[in-house]
């Protein structure tokens, strides 16, 4: 099934995969700071998505992060005491609680990048991608997103401490799922410091591998999900990535606004017009990259009400949108079509082998 999920030659460049549940379900900050959580360690999202409920709490990373003091003991300022302040008390480690945001949200999606293009390996029932931190540095500075070698260093960090519980409902029953985005990331260097060309490790989200085997994984536009500033404009593109089969200038998709923004960090706000806004702010922005031409708005008002309670977008794709649908249909009918030529000749293997050894044992 691995070898499914790998992108052929013809589609490699530009393209990544979307894996069921885990990549619908709100697992970055992309709105606040992510240290702005009050006096709890965790916090908690729930919300439905097609129909199926689902609950996810996630749980602060705790990093040692080095933070400059501006002031010397006798209040001077640091430009003017510098000469007599050793460079050692100039900065102080502290312990910082973070959230994931929208830094290790692209990291993690350059690394599932990395996955699909022959930098990943399968280690029994975990899937990993070797890596350096050049490598993600360049990957991203490809897309436009430019971070030092310490700020991936710091994000690949926050990926592999803070930790995801999820429960999902579907079919009728629950999936639950209890770890952390990077369970596993380990640095080949015999250096004390880690730099840009050290060989690194990262084992992905059991949820992705779930998804291999299952095969509920689609093609996306890697290139223009990468491009988009916002994180609901992000979620919108992988969304309809997955969810539009059938797109055509025919068949608009309707995305009902409290479902999505309900399954998002940002969470439903109390004012509609505040939820209206970033809706289609992020709908224009997929607009502006190239993944719909237009949407339509319809309000829906509370009965013997002019309330609106919720809103819905009929939304119209591009042709490069239905373009990358399409390879998508056939990169998966190529992977159907592999796995039963696997099946059929394994069973061709077993028909062949079963006559002597059963003319042995009887």
């Amino acid at each position: 099934m691995f070898e499914n999920y790998l992108l052929s030659e013809s589609v490699l460049a530009g393209y990544g995969n979307l894996v069921a549940i885990y990549d619908l379900l709100p697992r970055f900050y992309g709105w606040k700071k992510r240290t702005d959580f009050g006096d709890g360690l965790c916090t908690e999202f729930t919300g439905s998505i097609k129909g199926n409920l689902f609950h996810v709490q996630m749980t602060a990373a705790a990093i040692q992060k080095r933070i400059r003091i501006k002031d010397d003991s006798h209040g001077q300022p640091l430009e003017e005491a510098q000469e007599i302040i050793p460079i050692s008390t100039r900065t102080r480690t502290e312990t910082v609680l973070m959230y994931p945001g929208m830094r290790e949200e692209l990291v993690e999606d350059a690394l599932r990048k990395f996955s699909v293009i022959g930098n990943g390996f399968v280690d029994g029932s975990q899937l990993r991608v070797r890596f350096t931190i050049r490598d993600l540095m360049q990957e991203l500075a490809r897309n436009g997103h430019t971070y030092s070698c310490n700020e991936i260093k710091e994000a690949l960090e926050i990926l592999n401490k803070a930790h995801l519980a999820i429960k999902y409902q579907v079919d009728g029953g629950v999936i639950e799922e209890s770890s952390t985005y990077l369970p596993h990331l380990s640095f080949a260097h015999k250096r004390k410091v880690v730099d840009g060309n050290d060989v690194c490790i990262a084992q992905l989200h059991p949820l992705i591998v779930g998804g291999i085997r299952t095969n509920s994984f689609r093609m996306y536009s890697y290139d223009t999900s990468m491009a988009v500033s916002s994180s609901l404009a992000r979620y919108l593109h992988k969304y309809l990535s997955f969810n539009w089969l059938n797109a055509s200038p025919d068949h608009p998709y309707t995305l009902g606004l409290v479902e999505i923004m309900s399954a998002t960090s940002r969470g439903l706000q109390p004012r509609m017009n505040d939820n209206t806004r970033f809706m289609e702010k992020a709908l224009q922005e997929l607009i502006d990259n190239g993944a719909l031409t237009s949407y339509e708005k319809e309000t829906i008002q509370a009965p013997k009400s002019k309330r609106i309670v919720d809103a819905r977008y009929k939304v119209w794709p591009t042709n490069e949108f239905v373009s990358v649908i399409i390879k998508g249909h056939h990169q998966a009918k190529a992977g159907d079509a592999k796995k039963q030529r696997a099946v059929l000749t394994k069973g061709s293997s077993l028909s062949r082998s079963s006559g002597p050894r059963a003319a042995i044992t009887s």
